[in-house]
């Protein structure tokens, strides 16, 4: 059976319904949604802290926690994986794609927004095998498929 890893932040549940029909195909699917992750400060003085690690340290415990889910939910998928699909890989960070790597030999991004909206990291391109945009220009500028 055909293994699938759909990783995204699904503000909107397209990604979730992609996921759902690939099930209903017979491909066994792990759908990872980083927005089903949300964090609520403990009390007041963690809320100061983090203000403070964000500005001076560059360190968001809300990131650190949402990287920690998206960690575990993939370490908890079976196996390698055939394919793994990261839709807007900019909203992830270099220790999730390295550990996206890891489970794949295939591993695709698909950029729902522009380069000129979202800026892509340096070497980000890089980890992938392919890498599709629906904007002709950053297909033409950055060698994307369309």
């Amino acid at each position: 059976m055909t293994k699938i890893t759909i990783l995204s932040l699904d503000l909107y549940g397209f990604n979730k319904f992609i996921a759902e029909k690939l099930e209903e195909l017979g491909v066994e699917t792990t759908y990872i949604s980083s927005a089903d992750f949300s964090y609520k400060y403990k009390n007041t003085s963690e809320r100061v802290v983090n203000f403070f690690r964000k500005g001076l340290l560059n360190k968001n415990i809300k990131k650190i926690k949402q990287t920690e889910y998206v960690l575990d939910r993939l370490s908890k998928t079976r196996g390698m994986q055939d394919a793994i699909l990261v839709v807007d890989p900019a909203h992830f960070n270099n220790e999730i794609l390295d550990a996206v790597r890891k489970k794949t030999s295939k591993l695709i991004a698909y950029n729902y927004d522009s380069i000129a909206k979202l800026d892509l990291p340096k070497n980000m391109v890089s980890y992938f095998d392919e890498f599709y945009s629906f904007d002709i220009q950053d297909c033409e500028t950055y060698g994307f498929r369309y």
